[in-house]
């Protein structure tokens, strides 16, 4: 599977992350202060990614995922493998 790469901004209502095929995603979170929350469905995402930090979920495909921010408007950066 070919890598992709590229960023989500996020607010407070939660996105679906694009369609890509891969065997895990590496997400982190560029912004200093803010949370984000991660999670499998647009009503529950209760994995917190804190200010700052980066994660690796395995997952068939980046749009399996869905993201918001706590609050304001950060930006998620992610890369497929």
């Amino acid at each position: 599977m070919a890598r992709a790469t590229g960023t989500q901004a996020l607010s407070t209502t939660a996105v679906q992350l694009p369609a890509q095929p891969c065997l895990e995603v590496a997400l982190t979170n560029n912004d200093a202060s803010i949370a984000m929350l991660i999670g499998w469905n647009a009503i529950t995402q209760s994995f917190t990614l804190a200010a700052g930090s980066s994660v690796v979920i395995q997952a068939q495909n980046l749009n399996q995922l869905y993201a918001k921010s706590a609050s304001g408007t950060p930006t998620l950066s992610y890369i497929t493998s």
